[in-house]
């Protein structure tokens, strides 16, 4: 899939949606800077795509980044369904201890 997303992201480097699957490969081969740097990346293209906001705030919860609920409450804005995703994927119960994100999801 890395290979796929990087040769998208040569052809349209300028896409967000293409660094976003680049994260998302990188996160799947558990490299999460590789991952952080993508999501950035589609962010900064696009500040409006909510789930490459989502993405990066998971990224950087992940690794024990501090600055992680503005990108998740970002997300919510923009794509409002994260909130319900959030509340029931497994995968996500860590980050549903946290306080700050708990509050959040409450708030949503």
């Amino acid at each position: 899939m890395l290979r796929c997303a990087r040769k998208a992201v040569e052809l349209e480097p300028e896409d967000s949606y293409s660094w976003q699957q680049v994260g998302i490969a990188c996160t799947e081969l558990d490299d999460p800077q590789g991952a952080i740097e993508a999501n950035r990346r589609a962010v900064a293209l696009d500040p409006e795509n909510g789930y490459a906001q989502f993405n990066l705030a998971w990224e950087l919860f992940k690794a024990c980044d501090g600055d992680h609920l503005p990108g998740f409450k970002r997300a919510f804005e923009l794509a409002p369904e994260l909130i319900d995703y959030s509340r029931k994927e497994k995968d996500l119960a860590k980050l549903r201890q946290d306080p700050a994100f708990a509050k959040l999801l409450a708030d949503s």
